[in-house]
């Protein structure tokens, strides 16, 4: 599989120039909208946000604040994917697409007499909330790739105490799951014969391997360049194969995303992508994550395509994976790739991962 990764070419002292399928990022307007509910207000700075819909500039930051004297702020929420963003009551949000936020309040004077619940999923999405809530959701919307739904947590919010807000997640029990991890070119730690699925392992490459006259470069998974790091930390999620890189010539490291099916030998309701992400020296990781639709989706998955989701990773370092079930159904297909959107010298860029197409 042919991996989209930014070249970096030395054209003077100071100037690079940005090649491949890296590009700078647009520095379009994007819709920005902010809400309030139940009684509360958004403020950023002076101005009251909390009915604003407009524009910005991709790229902008603003701060939020979550305000009441007559409600209980509860959460940050988006209204695209239905995730709790934040339970703070600051926010700082760097608009780099479009932005549809809510700041999610209850009554104090509603509180005096009721309860209220909020049920999450696995993912931090919310499923199900509203007042002296005592009945669950449908337990068929907590499937996950690895792990079986075993009941809410805390139990009490069956007890629906007066004036009481309750949190309520899912309990996860890993499923007994293992996968094979081979290493081609190095050795894995801790090394095992197979390995528990969500676990870590790290892949150290032996320099005694390198074959003569080649330099180690980095290294793929299930065929996909992932990293130029000579160990290597990955999740697993399926079985994998991991072999060293060579090349003829001292590597220039340049900024890569990869993106591999984590779905394979997994049987229950999702799809999984695992995506993975290295970025050079002077480059600032602002946000990364997996763009996804249907397989009938026939534009290319970028930041502007209309209709495209986006799962986001929280970490801004800059290495790392990020993890994304995908809820599906027997025959269903979903298209995914990983995107990266840097910093560097004051430009934003993008750069994105081939797409991979998974069937349940």
């Amino acid at each position: 599989m042919k991996i989209r990764i930014a070249s970096l070419v030395l054209l003077f002292i100071f100037a690079f120039s940005f090649l491949s399928f890296a590009e700078e990022l647009k520095i379009t307007e994007v819709q920005i909208s902010t809400s309030a509910i139940n009684g509360g207000q958004i403020y950023c700075g002076t101005d009251n946000w909390s009915t604003k819909s407009g524009v910005c500039n991709r790229g902008t930051e603003y701060t939020l604040e979550a305000k009441s004297d007559k409600a209980i702020f509860l959460y940050w929420q988006d209204n695209t994917t239905g995730k709790i963003i934040s339970k703070e009551k600051i926010l700082t949000i760097l608009v780099l697409d479009n932005v549809d936020i809510k700041a999610v309040f209850v009554p104090n004077s509603t509180m005096a007499n009721v309860s209220y619940t909020t049920f999450f999923d696995y993912n931090g999405n919310v499923l199900q909330a509203g007042y002296n809530n005592k009945i669950p959701p449908s337990t068929s919307n907590l499937e996950s790739a690895g792990y079986n739904y075993s009941g809410w947590t805390p139990s009490d919010y069956l007890a629906q105490q007066i004036g009481s807000i309750y949190t309520v997640t899912p309990n996860l029990t890993k499923k007994d799951q293992h996968f094979n991890v081979s290493v081609a070119g190095g050795f894995a730690v801790p090394a095992q014969e197979n390995y528990e699925y969500d676990t870590f392992v790290t892949v150290v490459a032996d320099e005694s391997a390198v074959p003569s006259g080649k330099h180690f470069k980095g290294w793929s998974v299930n065929g996909s360049f992932a990293s130029y790091d000579k160990t290597f930390s990955l999740l697993v999620g399926c079985n994998s194969n991991i072999t060293a890189v060579y090349s003829d010539t001292e590597p220039v490291k340049d900024n890569v995303v990869a993106i591999i099916d984590g779905s394979r030998t997994i049987v229950n309701g999702a799809i999984s992508f695992l995506s993975y992400r290295n970025a050079i020296e002077g480059c600032t990781v602002l946000d990364s994550g997996i763009l996804y639709a249907s397989s009938t989706f026939a534009e290319s998955l970028t930041l502007d395509s209309v209709g495209v989701l986006k799962g986001k990773a929280q970490s801004k370092t800059s290495s790392g994976m990020y993890r994304l079930n995908v809820k599906a159904y027997a025959g269903d297909s979903i298209k995914a790739c990983a995107y990266m959107i840097y910093k560097y010298n004051d430009k934003l860029y993008v750069i994105y991962s081939d797409t991979i197409t998974v069937k349940k």
